[in-house]
């Protein structure tokens, strides 16, 4: 578990000494803070540019960064994670338009060819197969509004290259030739490593968590690349920017590089853009999406996705646009702080190291559905190593989800999956095949989830349960035979089970993650320009270093002191905010305490 000691254990002070309250949030979200800031951001800018809420009239599918240059400056905007077709306006004055479309697993190699969708991934599966690339991108955000980007001069960024940046460039060239408009589109290539697969497997490379030997059957090794590529490739006048891997973050933080000329040893800069990348990586996540107080978060169905105001500075606000679903604010916005995040005084990209373990979050009053200012992030300087995500192929799996009714549903769900097993290793055995390498068996609506924890019901249980069967073996064709095996138990086992959720359970390869760092100076970033390679990236090692640097934790307010001590018993929802996530086969719990004072009964 993770803890943020500064920003997320102490609930943060404003710089008017007032402590924002978690509760009494109303449907617009807006805490009652006092601050030091204009009630709404917009003051800060000329009238003239203050058309930050005109263009997303309530859709709210879409994040914005916009980039405050300076007080009474021109505002240039960011769009961030588009994916999906949505009925917008791009607003008047040029922008960049920011596409965040990689999954852990969703960078695949053309040709070998498998997507495993029991993980999340937000590629159209069966075509990125063939193309190497997110085809959505370019047939569904791209192609309905070229003219409109064309005509606005908005800027796109994205990662939705895959491992096939080229050929998504291509495509889009294409769509711009057919809509008979002129753009430059760059491709940063370079992250894909597989040429090296040989030279690696002698060199000693371990996984960084579990210490596992690098894998034989190898199926995709590709570089988390930073932000400097991005923002050398707008240097070049690049209308659009397509990327293979790269870390999320560098996404936003390359534009804020291009447009205020951060160093690369401003690393406390960097860092500040880097956690805006950050917050706004997932959408809304941080407008409210799996808020642990879900129940304060009103219009689910209709959720804004964030918007950042940065300055030159480095600190910056976020909020949503009105008339949007969810709520900003400080909880919704330091859960997502945490996610994802390991160490948070040590948190390592490829432009900088991070700490965020001194990052204020302020709530703002005046802005509905709720807006807080973000500042504190320090930077050091980043490793000599990037992070590199290999997947290899570990077997096939497949998942049966069965309904099933009536009395003693739980029994008979169970009952059926144990059978349906016996049965399966019955033939194997009879075919010469080895056991399955795991099985899971979990029966919805009777707790299984909760493990010893479970409330057992009484009169022999729910009337209606789920069956989750999920198997894993070394070969396709034993988990053929369990995906043919599921639909006899609907007659020849008990009654009541009703179908099976999306028919005969598919089998799909299982691709693993194997995580190492790996020299930049063995790093060779490439340039494109409308197909034509112009220049070969230098990476700058002068601004690096591996010096593992001794944090001193912050501390604590003497306030705490005042809690209330002794045996008491308390859910953890309401001591603190809680944020899962995953890395690869990492599951982590972040912890953001809440350290208020608690009312006894």
């Amino acid at each position: 578990m993770s803890l943020l000691t500064a920003a997320k254990a102490r609930s943060p002070v404003s710089r008017a000494g007032v402590r924002p309250q978690r509760a009494g949030l109303g449907r617009g979200g807006c805490a009652s803070v006092l601050c030091d800031l204009p009630s709404s951001p917009s003051a800060q800018i000329a009238p003239e540019t203050c058309l930050r809420h005109t263009w997303l009239r309530g859709h709210g599918f879409l994040s914005i960064l916009f980039i405050r240059m300076s007080l009474f400056a021109s505002v240039q905007f960011h769009l961030v994670k588009v994916f999906m077709s949505f009925p917008i306006a791009l607003p008047k004055r040029w922008c960049y338009l920011r596409g965040s479309c990689s999954s852990l697993f969703s960078v695949l190699t053309k040709g070998r060819g498998w997507v495993d969708l029991s993980v999340r991934n937000c590629y159209s599966s069966l075509l990125f197969q063939v193309l190497g690339y997110t085809p959505d991108f370019v047939s569904t955000a791209m192609a309905p509004y070229i003219n409109d980007i064309h005509r606005k001069g908005v800027r796109v960024i994205s990662n939705a290259g895959g491992i096939n940046p080229l050929a998504c460039a291509a495509a889009l060239q294409e769509v711009a030739k057919k809509a008979g408009v002129d753009l430059k589109i760059a491709v940063v290539a370079g992250d894909d490593l597989m040429s090296e697969k040989e030279n690696l497997k002698g060199a000693g490379i371990t996984d960084l968590e579990s210490g596992k030997q690098f894998p034989e059957n190898i199926h995709s090794m590709n570089v988390y690349l930073g932000a400097r590529p991005i923002s050398r490739a707008l240097d070049l006048g690049a209308d659009i920017v397509v990327t293979g891997r790269c870390v999320d973050s560098g996404i936003v933080l390359g534009p804020l590089i291009h447009s205020f000329g951060w160093n690369r040893d401003d690393y406390d800069l960097l860092a500040a853009g880097s956690l805006a990348g950050h917050l706004i990586e997932c959408g809304a996540q941080c407008t409210g999406g799996i808020f642990t107080d879900w129940h304060t978060v009103p219009d689910w169905h209709n959720i804004g996705f964030p918007i950042v105001e940065c300055s030159s500075e480095g600190d910056f606000i976020l909020s949503k646009p009105p008339d949007t679903g969810g709520l900003i604010s400080f909880g919704t916005v330091a859960e997502q702080l945490v996610y994802e995040l390991g160490n948070p005084q040590r948190y390592l990209l490829p432009d900088v190291t991070c700490d965020f373990s001194q990052v204020s979050i302020t709530e703002i009053p005046g802005f509905d559905g709720g807006a807080v200012k973000v500042c504190g992030a320090k930077g050091l300087p980043p490793s000599t190593f990037y992070k590199v995500n290999a997947t290899y192929l570990d077997g096939f799996r497949a998942t049966a989800v069965c309904p099933v009714g009536g009395p003693k549903a739980v029994q008979k769900a169970k009952r059926t999956a144990e059978a349906i097993l016996q049965r399966t290793r019955l033939i194997f055995s009879q075919r010469g095949y080895e056991d399955y390498s795991a099985v899971n068996i979990q029966v919805l609506g009777s707790e299984d989830t909760y493990g010893p924890h479970a409330r057992r019901s009484i009169d022999g249980g729910p009337r209606e349960a789920v069956i989750w069967l999920a198997v894993h073996h070394k070969q396709r064709e034993a988990v053929e035979i369990f995906s043919k095996e599921i639909a006899p138990a609907g007659t020849g086992m008990a009654p009541g089970l009703t179908g099976i959720v999306g028919g005969r359970p598919r089998v799909s390869p299982v691709l693993k993650p194997f995580f190492f760092y790996y020299p930049k100076s063995n790093v060779q970033i490439n340039l494109f320009l409308n197909g034509q390679h112009v220049e070969i990236f230098e990476e700058d090692l002068t601004f690096t270093s591996d010096e593992v640097v001794s944090f001193d934790l912050p501390k604590i307010s003497s306030e705490l002191k005042d809690l209330p001590s002794g045996p008491h018993t308390y859910r953890l929802e309401d001591l603190a905010y809680t944020r899962s996530g995953d890395k690869g086969n990492s599951a982590n719990i972040d912890e953001s305490v809440w350290c208020s004072k608690l009312s006894m009964n």
